[in-house]
């Protein structure tokens, strides 16, 4: 027997879009589960609340949370440093790189930062010098689009790998979608995804309440700005392979139509 679940962030008892509380009933007996679809509002932002501070020299900036393209971006940046600059921030279309024309010698990034890729520097990066012309150029090709992946995680599961995912039942990317869409997830392969159920202690139907959290590549909650998650899986006996394709079928069907 196989059974559908979904688990909407909408009908949680507590907690938020991308990380909440469910109640979850399920047969006991069940011992695998897989992520069957996914709907997760692309509303979050490439610059974040809390991870959006640089300085030049001893000045510290702040770049508003937001969606931003290489021209807005643009905009964004000059008003913002225009003080400690002798000339407007250029964008190279042919490099894809910005260069910035400052009196600081260096700019720096607090530990808590995410601007790295946006300005063209390798995550993690802390400082980078001005050169002697007082210029600073992007090293690498600028990244605006913010998170390219998300995890999908519940303590249903539990790889072991201590590697801070290890309760990750799907990873998924999301360049695909655009700005203020759906990220669609559908998993055409139930059973070579499939992980072990984490089950109660007792061999009666399982009812309980169990977190879910959508993460990004930095291991916190993806804030979707007030937008919920919507989330089916699918859970069933290993050996039930057929009843397992069934449902898989009719949960595709029932989507179509």
């Amino acid at each position: 027997m196989t059974t559908v679940h979904h688990l909407y962030s909408e009908n949680r008892s507590s907690g938020t879009p991308t990380d909440f509380t469910v109640n979850w009933r399920c047969p006991s007996g069940h011992n695998r589960i897989s992520l069957l679809m996914a709907q997760i509002p692309r509303s979050f932002y490439g610059v974040i609340q809390g991870h959006n501070t640089f300085s030049l020299g001893p000045m510290l900036f702040t770049i508003p949370p937001g969606n931003y393209n290489v021209d807005t971006c643009l905009t964004t940046l000059n008003g913002l440093i225009s003080g400690v600059c002798f000339q407007p921030i250029t964008f190279n279309r042919k490099t894809g790189k910005y260069t910035i024309y400052t009196y600081a010698d260096s700019m720096t990034f607090p530990a808590s930062s995410r601007l790295q890729p946006l300005f063209g520097f390798p995550d993690g990066t802390t400082t980078v010098s001005t050169d002697p012309s007082g210029q600073i150029t992007s090293s690498q090709v600028v990244n605006l689009s913010g998170l390219s992946t998300v995890y999908v995680t519940t303590n249903l599961v539990h790889s072991g790998l201590g590697d801070g995912y290890d309760n990750t039942l799907a990873t998924i990317f999301v360049n695909n979608s655009v700005d203020f869409s759906n990220v669609i997830y559908q998993n055409t392969q139930v059973d070579r995804t499939a992980l072990p159920l984490v089950s109660s202690k007792d061999n009666t139907l399982q009812n309980y309440d169990i977190n879910v959290k959508i993460l990004d590549e930095y291991g916190s909650s993806v804030d979707t700005n007030g937008q919920d998650v919507r989330l089916v899986v699918l859970t069933w006996r290993q050996d039930d392979l057929f009843p397992l394709l069934k449902s898989y079928i009719e949960v595709r069907l029932n989507e179509i139509s």
